[in-house]
């Protein structure tokens, strides 16, 4: 193998630094500082976009404690609304049906009324009826016509009794 040959260790040497020398100069010159000007563009650029949404979650947040904020409000008029609502109908609830319970002690008075002259109409007729109709029992039993007069008033007392009249 000539890479093991003592004889050309020299000449490898000096080829190797040369070429190590070379090397170096087009790294350093050209591929190096592209390098680090991608690197220094993409720091820059991360530190940017960094930047940018530190500076958007800020409004972000502001626009969130905003938000809360008038949401809070709105949920606080809403529920005075609300209250101020149930108060107007209950008030108006509450008048509506004293106005009812009015209308309706008249029409119970008035009812009341009616039923009792109608009861007293019904009485009225019933005596009579009721002194006729025993008339008829008593005659077709005893076979005699009893004193009209004198039925008419035992049916009054009767009912007077049981509270008819």
């Amino acid at each position: 193998m000539p890479q093991l040959d003592p004889s050309s260790f020299a000449s490898q040497l000096f080829w190797l630094t040369v070429t190590f020398v070379m090397l170096y100069l087009i790294l350093a010159r050209f591929v190096l500082p592209r390098i680090h000007a991608v690197l220094e563009s993409r720091k820059s650029h991360l530190d940017s976009d960094l930047g940018t949404a530190a500076r958007l979650k800020e409004e972000a947040e502001a626009a969130k404690s905003t938000y809360e904020k008038s949401l809070h409000d709105a949920k606080e008029k809403s529920a005075a609304m609300i209250a101020g609502t149930q108060q107007i109908i209950s008030q108006e609830s509450s008048q509506q049906q004293a106005n009812l319970d009015k209308d309706l002690a008249r029409k119970m008075v008035d009812a009341e009324a009616s039923i009792a002259a109608s009861r007293k109409a019904a009485l009225d007729h019933l005596i009579p009826m009721t002194s006729e109709l025993t008339s008829s029992i008593v005659e077709s039993l005893v076979r005699h016509r009893p004193n009209a007069k004198q039925v008419e008033q035992l049916v009054g007392d009767i009912a007077k009794q049981k509270g008819l009249s």
